[in-house]
């Protein structure tokens, strides 16, 4: 499943060692503009469903995006707590 905790940490670890590029890029903007998206939507949909995987799911999303928006504005430390 995509939704293992082993598997979601092991992305977001990914994104934090590499996390020098998403700074020299110029494209940070469209990234930060496409996870705040990915966040009001997940959150809003996971309003409408009432299957516990697909809430589960969007909850999966969610948490990821805020950790690799907190990495793009810098914040490591509050990525790994969001993280955890």
């Amino acid at each position: 499943l995509v939704h293992s905790s082993t598997l979601v940490a092991a992305g977001v670890w990914f994104v934090m060692r590499y996390d020098y590029l998403l700074h020299f890029s110029s494209s940070v903007v469209i990234f930060s503009i496409m996870l705040l998206l990915t966040v009001f939507i997940t959150g809003v949909s996971s309003f409408f469903f009432f299957d516990l995987k697909k809430i589960v799911a969007l909850s999966t999303c969610n948490n990821i995006s805020w950790c690799v928006l907190y990495l793009i504005f810098g914040d490591v430390m509050l990525s790994l707590f969001q993280l955890v």
